[in-house]
């Protein structure tokens, strides 16, 4: 979590925040007028959270956001963009782009493209201002492994739901295939896998 330096220290703002932020944001800035239950869809997040994220966005990021009622949605009323690096510290701006290349070792992971897209939301503008760290970083090649995203989606709701997952195994012999059954605990990315 993270300070903006702007805010009483009440005010924490999470990554989490920033990414459905940076979603409402550019929701509303495509012209659709788009409405809460829109933004709670699109989010995953409920009503209550997106009304205090707008909120938060009009209060505290002077975004000029407001709701049509002829349209029923909401607008800006004049061009705005957001800075988000105006809520990390330097150092947590180097740390997410070291953080990318460090990912690199994940790369055809589902997960490494929704980790890249929000390090790069966050430090966009700085990137080129920052870029001693990154060349001083490399991370050593591995295999790469593609990784099925409908199958990815489905351990990762298992994982988070503590459900049992049930599938047929072949043994790396090919000969054999029973059922198996596992109750995972954590994903863990070995040699690509």
């Amino acid at each position: 979590m993270c300070y903006n330096k702007n805010m009483n220290k009440q005010t924490k703002i999470t990554y989490r925040m920033i990414e459905r932020l940076s979603k409402i944001h550019e929701m509303v800035k495509s012209g659709t007028f788009p409405n809460s239950n829109d933004f709670a869809k699109e989010t995953e997040s409920s009503a209550a959270t997106i009304s205090r994220d707008i909120e938060y966005m009009r209060d505290r990021m002077n975004a000029p956001i407001k709701y049509d009622y002829n349209q029923k949605g909401f607008l800006y009323t004049k061009n705005y963009e957001p800075n988000f690096q105006n809520y990390l510290s330097e150092k947590d701006l180097n740390t997410l782009i070291a953080a990318k290349n460090l990912l690199s070792h994940y790369k055809n992971t589902p997960i490494y493209k929704e980790a890249c897209n929000l390090i790069n939301l966050i430090s966009e503008s700085s990137i080129n201002k920052n870029t001693a760290l990154i060349d001083r970083i490399t991370v050593a090649p591995t295999e790469e492994v593609a990784i099925n995203q409908n199958l990815w989606n489905v351990i990762q709701d298992a994982l988070n739901r503590n459900l049992i997952l049930k599938f047929d195994y072949t043994n790396r012999w090919g000969k054999q295939t029973e059922q198996r059954k596992v109750h995972p605990y954590q994903i863990v990315l070995d040699n690509g896998i």
